[in-house]
């Protein structure tokens, strides 16, 4: 068969635009239930969490002034919203941290918003679904308590904060905290993440004073469960890198190191990491350039890598329409997916599948009928949205599901424009910053390995941080 110089030029140009072309995605919203938020409660510096049963849990402080503020909490089930307020020892309460008990139950930690500087007001507790206090433990206990095998470990410098990371390892029936402790060496000063683990079912320090690194200097970046075994992993930013390093604690005596892809991570900034179903996830990106490409990686439990994607910063729709997504803002493991928010103007959703392979990128705008507030996954592994109509103060709950998006009909023209921003107070921004998190990633479809094979076939010749 021969070639002549148009067939050629033809026939590159339908190889390049079938590669480019791409499907996205689309996002089905069917609604759940809804109920209207209780008494003063604030949902712009609200945590979101799923409790026992799939309720919906959301926990912020509320007070008209630091000294009259409280933790409230309002549990959301089929049944309506209810509020509750907490306060430890009826003293000013700020929550910071927030975990549900798989059985019932959340965890909180917190402190005292008025405390004087050097006063040891933090403190960890565990309530039931109606506000009752199961246990409480000051963190004076943790400053109090006594070098092993006499106390659960010596707390090591001057009290400084407590931290909002924790986890619950239903395995070993444990929580983790941690508490920043901090060491003036002549002009320096130091800080050190202590980790505190609790027995759940007695209230009771079974170690407090765990540092993590040969030094302990760092601040604890998050901490997840591994599925196997229940232990605790962990990555922990030091004061002498830019980037994490990860451990793997037992949560009594025993630290390995642990290294996903057994790579050093000690460069690269960690956005987020879980585990479900005996993987680890990892979404990081190379450098802490807000261009850099948005990376995710699944290891199991041995650390061995079985996939990574990488999303570049911009993205183009099968529109035509292109769109700089910047820095990932989260991302969240469902079942059969995992999915990845942008903050670009509007919000967007990236769908990754067990593969690695990607639907594409959705736009939030026009999802739903008031502004989307919080995204959950559901104790069965399945996604819901939350919005919020800030008039009626209701909270409109729905089930989210993924497909290819239909082919582009130029008939009906581009479904995003130039300006697709939310006009609102209230939005994710403002509850991923009250939860803690994130830092950021990215997103455009390169051409595919077979075009650039295939074109060279032609030829035949041939892509903090800072806490010290």
């Amino acid at each position: 068969m021969m070639f002549n110089r148009y067939s050629f030029f033809c026939l590159l140009y339908l190889v390049c635009t079938a590669s480019a072309a791409q499907a996205d995605l689309k996002i089905n919203a069917d609604s759940l239930r809804e109920y209207q938020l209780p008494g003063t409660f604030n949902i712009a510096a609200a945590t979101v969490i799923v409790g026992a049963n799939n309720a919906t849990l959301l926990v912020s402080t509320i007070g008209a002034s630091p000294e009259t503020s409280a933790c409230a909490v309002v549990s959301a089930t089929s049944e309506g919203a209810t509020l509750f307020e907490y306060k430890f020892n009826n003293k000013p309460t700020r929550c910071l941290g927030v975990v549900a008990h798989p059985e019932g139950g959340f965890f909180l930690r917190g402190d005292n918003p008025i405390a004087t500087e050097g006063l040891v007001s933090g403190f960890t507790t565990f309530l039931s679904e109606k506000g009752d206090e199961v246990w409480a433990i000051p963190d004076q206990r943790l400053v109090d308590a006594e070098e092993e095998p006499v106390g659960s470990g010596r707390f090591l410098g001057n009290y400084e904060q407590p931290l909002p990371v924790m986890a619950y390892s239903p395995k070993l029936d444990r929580l983790i905290a941690f508490t920043v402790g901090r060491l003036d060496i002549g002009p320096e000063q130091k800080y050190i993440s202590q980790a505190h683990v609790i027995n759940v079912q007695t209230g009771q320090f079974q170690v407090s004073g765990q540092t993590f690194g040969q030094s302990g200097v760092g601040i604890t970046g998050g901490v997840s469960v591994r599925n196997s075994d229940g232990n605790f992993i962990i990555f922990y930013y030091s004061s002498e890198t830019k980037g994490a390093f990860f451990y793997s604690y037992d949560g009594r005596q025993e630290i390995n190191f642990f290294k996903p892809r057994g790579e050093d991570w000690s460069e690269r900034s960690i956005l987020r990491m879980d585990y479900r179903d005996e993987l680890l996830h990892l979404l990081w990106t190379p450098t802490e350039d807000q261009e850099s490409d948005t990376r995710l990686t699944i290891t199991n439990d041995t650390s061995a890598e079985l996939w990574t994607a990488i999303f570049e910063p911009e993205y183009q729709f099968s529109t035509g329409l292109d769109v700089n997504l910047g820095r990932a803002r989260s991302m969240w493991i469902g079942k059969n997916e995992t999915i990845v928010l942008y903050e670009a103007n509007s919000f967007f959703l990236r769908h990754v599948d067990p593969n690695g392979s990607s639907f594409g990128v959705a736009t939030l705008e026009g999802l739903t009928p008031v502004p989307p507030v919080a995204l959950l996954v559901t104790n069965d592994g399945t996604f819901k949205l939350l919005a919020y109509d800030q008039t009626t103060r209701y909270i409109s709950e729905f089930a989210l599901s993924f497909e290819d998006k239909p082919d582009y009909d130029p008939e009906v023209g581009p479904q995003l424009h130039g300006d697709v921003g939310i006009q609102v107070d209230v939005g994710f921004s403002d509850v991923l910053e009250a939860t803690g998190c994130c830092a950021t990633a990215s997103a455009r479809r390169t051409p595919s390995t077979f075009l650039f094979f295939f074109v060279g076939l032609i030829f035949t010749i041939h892509l903090r941080r800072r806490f010290d």
